[in-house]
């Protein structure tokens, strides 16, 4: 039983029948229910894509990976109904460290650091009640400049928000894929 598995790909320059091309390298890195860490899964592809990750799942599933509670994801296009397929009952929690990045690319320069600010309001609220507050003073300041972006955190934020049902203490473990960033760090090395 796997407490939180997070789910991420990072993208390298290999050298690969003598050329050199970009890989994506599909992490798979969970902690149990004692707070054991497990690399449970490196893949290497072409690219990243929800179809892809629905192969990965099966693998891991395949190797007796049969219940879990949360997976964190970035916002990949398809992704969530990838791991629904084969974890239907597991709980879905997109990265907020990710949506924000994605989130803010197309925001002018000098609104940028508010806009973050204001987003940092949301998901480090206290509830989800003060969450949704938090997002609709910043939907009514922001919504009409960047519509796209409100839009986005409306029709994710139950992804984004599921952290919000643990207790305060775990909330920073769950919401971001960072424990694989590390991993990825050392990778890089």
């Amino acid at each position: 039983f796997y407490t939180i598995i997070y789910l991420d790909a990072v993208h390298f320059k290999v050298r690969y029948e003598g050329r050199y091309s970009s890989r994506a390298f599909y992490t798979v890195y969970g902690i149990d229910a004692e707070g054991n860490r497990d690399l449970l899964g490196l893949y290497i592809n072409e690219s990243e894509g929800a179809s892809r990750w629905g192969m990965v799942l099966e693998d891991l599933k395949g190797r007796g990976v049969e219940d879990v509670l949360i997976f964190c994801c970035d916002d990949l296009s398809g992704f969530s109904e990838a791991i629904s397929e084969v974890y239907p009952l597991a709980i879905i929690q997109k990265c907020i460290v990710h949506k924000v990045r994605s989130s803010t690319r197309f925001v002018d320069d000098k609104d940028s650091k508010e806009v973050r600010k204001g987003l940092r309001t949301v998901y480090t609220a206290t509830t989800r009640e003060a969450a949704r507050s938090a997002m609709d003073a910043f939907s009514v300041k922001w919504g009409s400049k960047y519509s796209r972006l409100v839009d986005s955190w409306d029709k994710d934020w139950e992804e984004l928000m599921a952290f919000m049902d643990y207790p305060k203490e775990m909330r920073r473990m769950i919401y971001t894929t960072n424990p694989v960033e590390a991993l990825h760090r050392i990778i890089r090395k």
